[in-house]
């Protein structure tokens, strides 16, 4: 421990901690911020309404990039729509290139084949998690389900990836609310370094590292943010940002696009509580959320022919506080300078002042018209 400053309680001494799934290590500096005020984040203007291209009075520009929207629901009166889909005008990867692959000389090559849809959240401009309805986050998840599932059925796409990012410091360029799906021909590198480490831990324990991970942090409870009959949130072990969070299915699960309605219930709540507690603890949050589901059906090739009984989907929602710096960039490294068993007792202790202010949270109690009846079976792999 380092001596505390007379009035200011000890500073535990820094510590690695090693991922259990991916195997990379992570420092904790609890030394270099002592409060969540330390984190503060630079004040940046919102991009403005006006020419905004995802508001409603900007839809004729859209209509050649438009796939689906859904009307208005009585939360959304008075909009054309509630959710919006639309071909990314910018994309990341376009599905008017041919898929193929070919070799320079010794560097290989692929062509930039995939799709790429922008989610436009709300027709709101200023709206967000915090304040969107309950039956508005299932809509939004349910959209997300659904497309994955469209663009996960394409010739040659191996993976989904469900993004967004909200506010500047995570990389949104424009304030509405708005996510990504991407569908592509590789399995990024994160998924991969995933998939292989949740397949070492399977062939030496025939069990999935994700399940016993989510067993041992409900037993011990320091990292728990919150919980319900399907989902569990949680700040990792080794997590490499402050408050960063994983929300993961209670029992094993390998595709996001295969889960239940009544599961989309409750993971509506969960994330609408997490995002919530996140934003309304530290000052102005820029956070991104993904989306690890398992490669798509078509990408099951030998060595990926049992997947779903070891790979285990979760969502990682990451605030962006603090900054990656050249000892990170060199030693491969992440230094985290929070604790995650103090980010989760600090996402808690807001959970419980929101409750006792409003009788509303924590968001994961389910609500008396949500479902909670036909869990699936223990142990059951699906996906």
């Amino acid at each position: 421990m380092t001596d505390p400053t007379p009035g200011e309680p000890a500073t535990p001494a820094p510590e690695f901690r090693k991922d259990p799934v991916t195997g990379g290590w992570v420092i904790f500096a609890p030394e270099r911020s002592r409060r969540p005020e330390d984190l503060m984040a630079p004040e940046v203007a919102s991009t403005p309404r006006e020419g905004c291209p995802f508001c409603p009075a900007r839809d004729g520009d859209n209509g050649k990039l438009e796939i689906i929207r859904f009307p208005p629901t009585p939360d959304y009166g008075g909009q054309p729509w509630t959710i919006k889909v639309l071909k990314d005008k910018f994309p990341i990867l376009s599905d008017q290139e041919n898929y193929h692959r070919f070799g320079d000389g010794m560097y290989d090559l692929m062509s930039g084949h995939g799709h790429h849809e922008l989610v436009v959240e709300s027709p709101l401009h200023d709206d967000g998690f915090p304040r969107y309805p309950d039956s508005h986050v299932r809509d939004l998840l349910s959209v997300y389900q659904n497309r994955s599932l469209e663009l996960s059925s394409f010739p040659n796409i191996r993976q989904i990836l469900i993004t967004r990012n909200s506010g500047h410091d995570a990389g949104a360029q424009i304030s509405h609310p708005h996510s990504h799906i991407v569908g592509m021909p590789i399995i990024p590198k994160r998924i991969q370094e995933e998939v292989s480490g949740c397949q070492g831990y399977y062939r030496f324990k025939e069990r999935c590292v994700y399940c016993d991970i989510i067993a041992q942090e409900r037993e011990d409870g320091s990292r728990i943010v919150l919980d319900n009959d399907c989902f569990v949130a949680f700040t990792a072990w080794a997590a490499r940002f402050p408050y960063e969070v994983v929300i993961a299915p209670r029992v094993h699960l390998s595709r996001f696009e295969t889960i239940r309605p009544n599961e989309i219930v409750l993971l509506a709540d969960i994330m609408k509580g997490v995002i919530s507690a996140i934003k309304g603890s530290l000052p102005r949050p820029s956070l991104n959320y993904i989306f690890h589901t398992s490669p798509t059906p078509q990408a099951r090739t030998a060595e990926l022919t049992d997947v779903a009984k070891y790979y285990h989907w979760h969502i990682e929602i990451i605030p962006k506080i603090t900054r990656i710096a050249g000892f990170e960039w060199g030693s491969g490294f992440y230094i985290n300078p929070v604790m995650p068993e103090d980010s989760a007792a600090s996402l808690r202790g807001w959970l419980e002042r929101q409750k006792q202010l409003t009788g509303a949270f924590p968001f994961s109690r389910t609500q008396s018209d949500a479902p909670r009846s036909n869990p699936r079976p223990p142990g059951s792999a699906q996906g």
